[in-house]
């Protein structure tokens, strides 16, 4: 295991959505300023837990323009409304507006191992 993803686990206190035994499916993804995190409609694989940078969400409008949902610092989590629906696709876009990282898990982790765990969703309860 990446020393990284274990020292953003603790400064998160993800502990409170994951067991220290589920480390292992923590990935770690990194994105650079102006690259997409999540696109509007476009298909959802992971969880992600949003843990350093900035990011703005946003809908992307008709006439190119973009209409302003609002930015986001860490601990945020990003695909935890729409992962638990059969084919899920983002209901925005979020854009890394600095280098950012994301420790993520995969969706069908979620829905075989988490989606029946009392303490994760009432974690995803609280957050949302």
């Amino acid at each position: 295991m990446q020393q990284t993803v274990l020292s953003y686990y603790k400064q998160h206190q993800l502990d409170r959505f994951i067991g220290p035994d589920q480390l292992d499916q923590l990935t770690l993804h990194h994105f650079e300023k102006g690259e997409p995190i999540c696109e509007l409609e476009q298909p959802i694989d992971y969880l992600h837990f949003f843990v350093e940078g900035r990011v703005k969400i946003f809908l992307p409008m008709p006439n190119a323009r973009q209409l302003l949902l609002c930015f986001y610092e860490p601990l945020q989590l990003f695909g935890d409304l729409e992962i638990f629906v059969p084919q899920p696709v983002a209901a925005t876009t979020v854009e890394a507006l600095t280098p950012c990282v994301c420790l993520s898990l995969k969706r069908a982790f979620v829905i075989n191992h988490l989606a029946a765990d009392p303490v994760f969703l009432k974690q995803l309860h609280l957050s949302t």
